[in-house]
Formats: C-alpha cells, sequence, structure tokens
C-alpha cells in the first residue's frame, strides 16, 4: 500500500503575516540552532557582528547547539527595524536554525502515513483552525516513499477515526460528542490491553449511534451529577499547561490572565469554582452566541493533531 501525506485547509493555506503578527516567533521564547546554522551565521559577513554576541553556546547535541540571546525588550537581535529576519533577508531561507525554518509547522508519521499540521500557539494559525470555513478540508496524496513501516495498532487507529466520526456526525453538540468519545474510549482501553477482542470497538460505535438516535445519549450527559472537584482539577491543570509553564508566559496577556485567575483564589489556595461559573455564564456565553462551532472545531483540531488517543 502507497504511503499518504495528509494536509487538513490549515496547513495548505498557512501564510506567515511577518511584522503584522501580534504574537511574533520571533519574541520571547526560546529559540534554538543547530550546529551547521549557527556556525554558518556566525561566519557570515553581513551577520556576524550581530552573531557576536546573539548566541548562547550550550552544546547539547549537534541538532540543538546553541540558543538566541533575547536583548531587554525579549526580542531576537537578528529581527530587524521593519520587525523582519535579518538571517532570511540578508542569507536566505536556507541559512534558517530548524526552529525558524519550520515553526508553526509540524508532523507526525504514524503507520507509514505523514501527518501535517500547525501550532496552534501561532496567532494566524488558531485564527485559521477556528474561523477558515476551508480549514478542515483534507487532501491526500501518495509521498512516494515505499519503504516499510511499523503498521499503526488497530485499536488505536479505530478509536481514532470513531472518535471524528462521533465528533462530526453525532449530533447534539460538541458536550454530547465528548461524552460519547469517553464511553469510547473506555471500550478501547479494555482492547488496547486485550480484555476485549477488537469487534468490541466497532459495536460500541453503532450502540452510541443508537444512543444518539433515540435521545439516550441526551438523557444520560442531562443527568450527569455535577461535582465541582473534577471541574476544579481540570481547569488548574490546563491553565498551569497553557500559561503559567509556558515560555512565553511573562507576556502581558498571559500576565492579565494570571492575575484574574489569582484573583479567584481564595486564602486556603483554593481557586472558587463557583466565581468561574459565574464568570463564564456572563461574560463568555454571550460573547460567544456567534461562534457556536469554535469548540467543535478546536476539539476537530486536537483529535486530528494529536493523533487522538
Amino acid at each position: 500500500m502507497d504511503n499518504l501525506i495528509i494536509k487538513p485547509g490549515y496547513v495548505t493555506q498557512f501564510q506567515c503575516v511577518g511584522p503584522e503578527c501580534e504574537d511574533s516567533c520571533c519574541y520571547d521564547w526560546r529559540i534554538s540552532f543547530d550546529k551547521k546554522s549557527y556556525k554558518n551565521t556566525i561566519k557570515h559577513p553581513l551577520l556576524a557582528t550581530t552573531a557576536k554576541t546573539a548566541f548562547i553556546e550550550t552544546k547539547k547535541s549537534t541538532s540543538d547547539w546553541a540558543d538566541i540571546r533575547l536583548d531587554a525588550q525579549g526580542s531576537c537581535p537578528f529581527v530587524n527595524e521593519h520587525k523582519l529576519c535579518d538571517i532570511h533577508s540578508k542569507a536566505g531561507e536556507q541559512a534558517l536554525s530548524h526552529t525558524c525554518k519550520t515553526y508553526p509547522r509540524i508532523h507526525k508519521v504514524i503507520g507509514g502515513n505523514k501527518y501535517e499540521s500547525l501550532y496552534l500557539s501561532c496567532p494566524e494559525v488558531a485564527r485559521s483552525v477556528l474561523f477558515n470555513s476551508n480549514a478542515f478540508q483534507f487532501d491526500s496524496n501518495i509521498s512516494g516513499i515505499k519503504q516499510p513501516s511499523t503498521p499503526s495498532p488497530t485499536w488505536l487507529e479505530k478509536t481514532h477515526e470513531y472518535s471524528l466520526d462521533l465528533l462530526l456526525n453525532l449530533g447534539g453538540g460538541w458536550q454530547q460528542a465528548l461524552l460519547a468519545i469517553g464511553l469510547l474510549i473506555k471500550v478501547s482501553d479494555q482492547v488496547r490491553q486485550n480484555t476485549l477482542p477488537i469487534e468490541e470497538l466497532d459495536k460500541r460505535l453503532q450502540q452510541l449511534k443508537l444512543y444518539a438516535q433515540s435521545g439516550a445519549l441526551a438523557e444520560q450527559y442531562k443527568n450527569l451529577p455535577y461535582s465541582p472537584l473534577p471541574q476544579t482539577h481540570a481547569f488548574i491543570t490546563v491553565h498551569n499547561e497553557l500559561c503559567k509553564t509556558h515560555s512565553r508566559g511573562v507576556r502581558a496577556r498571559f500576565t492579565s490572565l494570571n492575575q484574574a485567575v489569582a484573583a479567584l483564589c481564595n486564602e486556603e489556595n483554593s481557586y472558587q469554582i463557583d466565581a468561574l461559573n459565574q464568570a463564564w455564564t456572563e461574560h463568555a456565553v454571550p460573547a460567544l452566541v456567534n461562534h457556536t462551532e469554535l469548540f467543535e472545531r478546536y476539539i476537530l483540531y486536537s483529535i486530528y493533531h494529536y493523533h487522538f488517543p
């Protein structure tokens, strides 16, 4: 079987907006250089002067040889007055480090197929994923690579495919789709551990579709008991991962968010989840009323990007 290259629309249509970007990747994060790019940069006649103080040699590996020393404003010293990269303009794209040459692009090879994606940390990517009507129009082409590859486990590929099916075709909204995917994962995990045969995944998918058609899934979702502890744990985990531990977490937008969340932390160092829920109802819900598809798009991106599960 021929191996494929799979690309969603948000990959094929992506274009860097350069100096117009509101959160440029040339600022406030770790920019690493491989050994070859580093050596070429420090020897280039038009870049050597800046390069003398622009790098911190780390020599972790040939692919991670040096880091950029950001200036007092958090900017890469090779960014010029026009907010463009001097390495790119004076030495060409081939002179860029692997980091700068590829970000925000990423790919994974699974079962011989290459899945291309983009990091959502790039504002232009986020804009496309969440709002572009063609973001999830997928193209697949034969890669031309004939070398043998380790096949992806059947249980994983079925779970991935069925999760997408439930999200896109179940009806009832993304909340019920997540419930259905959770019920699918319970069976998937048992199949992974060889305590259930693979056919049980097919049966569970059909059961979930029947539950949705009969209204049983909606009723089950409606009757889910509410407990603040799982919500609090999930909120803190996601917040810490995306904000506090991010290399650009000192930026004003992250700092403002952290301060707002910290204000909801009481004397016992516990988050007031009721206050967060109230803020969601009063502010977020009205703001999202005309963008009901945002969560479905984000979940769809996550399932594809991470090749869930």
